[in-house]
């Protein structure tokens, strides 16, 4: 079990380890969180309906998937395909009862042994220091792969004994920032050149379209949440009220509960602005829990 936190540690961002249960139906059965880094064991909460376990339950490694995320039949789907298929599977998710957008990336670690391939990183992680200074790396003579049998030998072995003969790889950057690396392998050599060119110009396409998409999320987040709570602010009600009108009367009735957070200005003249500040996000925090099945909750200030 510590092999796998330790593999989660690789990643900077949050990132945790999952099991699926298959059966030879083609069904699914228990979806299970195995491990996570610190980034995700800092985040991970229970969401048992027990008041005195919401926010205190400590990770629990094996434990079912809806302990620490609402049930979704989407992102099951989404790991069923990732982990018995073999699909890496990208997408946005928004869980029932949280008002928080996820973007989720799901990638196969395992063959159905459930052997965890701790090589892939290893050697993942030596390309960039392969790379070095050139644009990309390129291998179609015996001069290039004598090279890289010097420089890294861990990668020469591992692809030239899989066949590789030729390769081509560049970086897929965003704001100076390695997001992946995009190759061709085992290619036409005497189109060398087409090849690069075209693979070079693809990189920047999807890098530019990645970037592109980051900022119009970031954008997104930065106009529609508080900041401070977490939950959605007043521009965001606005966009929900108009687009209401604009949509015409929903088939199901509308509720709408105002709250007015009593002893705000006397807590922070007391105990000072950070106590008022935490005074806010608990009661952000009591609404989303105690509210599940509202659509959104709003700091309308």
């Amino acid at each position: 079990m510590h092999g796998f936190f330790a593999f989660a540690e690789h990643f900077k961002s949050t990132t945790c380890i999952l099991s699926v249960e298959s059966y030879p139906d083609g069904s699914y059965g228990n979806i299970r969180i195995v491990a996570g880094n610190r980034a995700y064991l800092n985040i991970a909460h229970s969401v048992n309906t027990s008041e005195s376990e919401k926010f205190t339950s400590a990770f629990i490694p094996n434990s079912p998937y809806e302990r620490y995320i609402p049930k979704n039949t989407v992102f099951e789907a989404d790991c069923f395909r990732c982990v018995v298929k073999g699909e890496v599977v990208h997408r946005y998710l928004r869980p029932p009862g949280m008002e928080l957008w996820m973007q989720t990336t799901l990638t196969p670690l395992s063959d159905q042994s459930g052997n965890v391939n701790d090589d892939f990183i290893d050697i993942a992680e030596t390309w960039l220091t392969t790379l070095g200074d050139d644009p990309c790396i390129f291998l179609t003579t015996d001069e290039a792969w004598a090279e890289l049998r010097q420089k890294n030998p861990t990668w020469y072995k591992s692809m030239y004994s899989a066949g590789a003969r030729s390769i081509i790889m560049f970086p897929l950057k965003a704001n100076d920032v390695i997001l992946g690396f995009i190759w061709a392998i085992n290619f036409d050599v005497s189109q060398s050149s087409r090849i690069r060119d075209t693979l070079e110009l693809t990189t920047f396409f999807i890098a530019s379209e990645i970037a592109n998409n980051q900022l119009l999320h970031r954008m997104e987040v930065l106009s529609t949440t508080d900041l401070l709570t977490g939950i959605y602010n007043r521009n965001a009600m606005n966009n929900r009220v108009d687009s209401l009108l604009n949509d015409g009367a929903p088939e199901d009735q509308i509720g709408i509960v105002f709250a007015d957070l009593n002893g705000l200005k006397q807590v922070n003249d007391e105990n000072g602005h950070f106590a008022g500040d935490m005074l806010l996000k608990n009661a952000a925090i009591t609404c989303r829990w105690n509210l599940k099945a509202a659509r959104s909750t709003v700091r309308a200030v």
